[in-house]
């Protein structure tokens, strides 16, 4: 599957698309912030582009984007730290799971 993203410098931020009806549905916009991909999947390293993070976690993306776009589909969505809570907290201690072992540490990390 193909990432459809743009870098938007200005915003510092990603805009992608996903089709919450498939391909042959609609095509829906999102938005997630340098700083939420920062915070979720951990420091990159520097020739690591945006996009190419978004890409290799489309998956994670586009179902997190999915629940917010099936909570209220005429709200923007934008992703939040908050948004991949479970990953962390309690969650992460009782099961050992977080957000980097579910998706893969970064380059160079244990």
């Amino acid at each position: 599957m193909t990432f459809e993203g743009i870098h938007r410098f200005d915003l510092r931020s990603i805009r992608f698309a996903f089709y919450p009806d498939g391909h042959d549905g609609g095509r829906i916009l999102a938005d997630i912030s340098e700083q939420t991909l920062a915070h979720v999947f951990g420091n990159r390293l520097s020739e690591e582009s945006w996009i190419d993070l978004c890409a290799r976690h489309q998956f994670l993306l586009a179902a997190k984007a999915l629940m917010q776009y099936r909570a209220d589909p005429s709200l923007p969505i934008e992703l939040a730290v908050k948004d991949f809570e479970a990953f962390g907290g309690a969650f992460a201690t009782a099961t050992g799971m977080t957000a980097k072992s579910i998706v893969g540490a970064s380059p160079g990390e244990p």
